[in-house]
């Protein structure tokens, strides 16, 4: 008895001395193949390829696990469609798993199919991210997934890439939760949770926020906002997400496009950057929900960044209930130059490096019940007697040089109940021109 008890012992002991049972796979899949959970572990001992034309399906359930700095490179299909009760697992094969222990899941111009669903990435991102989307179009489907502990971004997404990411978690990288690296990088973002990434929330570009929907959470990350790049900015809405938009360079709504700006949005510039409208300007608070167009800096100072130019525009521009300041680090924080459509109304101008509104000629604007305050020099500088501004029942307050710099055909412009104090020079100044059958109000 005692010696079948010892050999029983010594038999577990022999057991235990080895390594569970495990697949191995390395090299590149040229046929259809499918990766059980009855196999797992699943171990990368080198770089996989799913050639162009081929499917890897990997069954819900099933953990892969890299063995070092490798990459799964997708040229056709991976099909990863886990479920919300049993998902499929990414991660490092260390004992003690560290932040870009492997380098990614690579998709380049893969095909059409590829998903990713309750799936859960963690531990690569060597390089770029813990998935790095290459000129794949819209043939990647990103649902339902954990991404978090990359040595770098969650997701990078590079040239003519739109993958669809949503219902996501992005969380606890060491950069950015979404990298966007260029104007064709074009994910459609929905209801994500994007929480304490070492850098910005999403970095992406102008053409591209109206793609960011839903209920997005973004919470605690190092720069707790959306970074957003120079780009053409088409017809779409910018909604608010509870975080500022940052201003990383010029923005450019061309002819025919309408950018409207959701109520309580906020647009840091971050640098001496411009938003030039050609088209058309919807930006519609209310008086509970403001929309802010400021400066990034801390602390802020007048003329950080540009200005809002508004240029020959399209109908149905609108500036309501919106609060522009420490902008115009020249002219002015609010630039109009032939418009002939559009009502400012309910703003507030301040801060300004130079004035607070500049119209060169042929400007028509609607200008009422605005606070106009503390700009470097006029509050309203017209530079043409082709400049035509109905003003009425403003607060033009504590500017710098004079309230109202224009020319005599304007005067009887300006009407209702004005508030004119405060000024370094707290008079109207009217150059000469010609004035026709009209009343000057007191």
């Amino acid at each position: 008895m005692q010696k079948t008890k010892c050999l029983v012992m010594l038999i577990g002991v022999i057991l235990l001395s080895f390594p569970i049972f495990a697949l191995d796979h390395s090299g590149t899949i040229s046929s259809a193949e499918t990766w059980y959970a009855g196999d797992n572990p699943h171990i990368l001992t080198g770089d996989v390829t799913i050639s162009d034309g081929v499917t890897l399906t990997i069954e819900a359930g099933c953990n892969v696990k890299f063995n070092g700095p490798y990459t799964l490179m997708v040229y056709g299909v991976l099909d990863a469609d886990g479920t919300s009760g049993n998902h499929i697992t990414f991660t490092s094969n260390a004992g003690t798993p560290a932040a870009g222990d492997w380098d990614y899941i690579y998709y380049s111009s893969a095909d059409a199919g590829c998903v990713l669903d309750y799936c859960d990435i963690s531990y690569g991102g060597s390089n770029y991210g813990n998935i790095f989307i290459y000129n794949t179009g819209s043939n990647l489907t990103i649902t339902n997934s954990t991404f978090q502990q990359s040595g770098t971004s969650g997701i990078w997404i590079h040239d003519s890439s739109s993958p669809t990411i949503s219902d996501c978690t992005i969380q606890n990288n060491a950069t950015y939760g979404i990298y966007c690296n260029s104007t064709s990088s074009y994910p459609y973002i929905s209801d994500c949770s994007i929480l304490n990434n070492g850098s910005y929330a999403i970095r992406t570009y102008a053409n591209n926020v109206k793609e960011i929907t839903g209920s997005m959470s973004i919470i605690g990350n190092t720069y707790n906002s959306i970074l957003v790049l120079a780009a053409t900015v088409y017809t779409g809405t910018w909604l608010d997400h509870d975080v500022p938009y940052v201003i990383g360079g010029d923005l450019t709504v061309d002819d025919g496009d309408v950018l409207t700006i959701d109520p309580g949005c906020e647009l840091r510039f971050n640098g001496n950057y411009q938003l030039l409208v050609y088209g058309a300007l919807v930006a519609d608070g209310t008086a509970a929900d403001h929309i802010i167009f400021t400066s990034n800096s801390e602390p802020q100072s007048p003329g950080d960044w540009k200005y809002i130019y508004i240029y020959n525009n399209d109908d149905t521009c609108i500036l309501d209930y919106c609060d522009i300041s420490y902008g115009g680090s020249s002219y002015g924080n609010v630039i109009l130059y032939f418009v002939w459509n559009l009502s400012i109304t309910n703003c507030l101008i301040e801060q300004s490096g130079n004035t607070g509104f500049y119209l060169f000629s042929n400007a028509f604007p609607t200008i009422s019940d605005n606070t106009i305050q503390d700009n470097t020099t006029h509050g309203i500088y017209i530079s043409d007697s082709s400049s035509h501004p109905q003003i009425s029942d403003c607060s033009i307050l504590d500017n710098g040089s004079t309230a109202f710099r224009g020319y005599t055909n304007n005067i009887h412009e300006i009407t209702g109940t004005m508030n004119i104090s405060g000024n370094t020079n707290n008079y109207i100044y009217a150059y000469g021109a010609t004035v026709y059958d009209c009343t000057w109000l007191n």
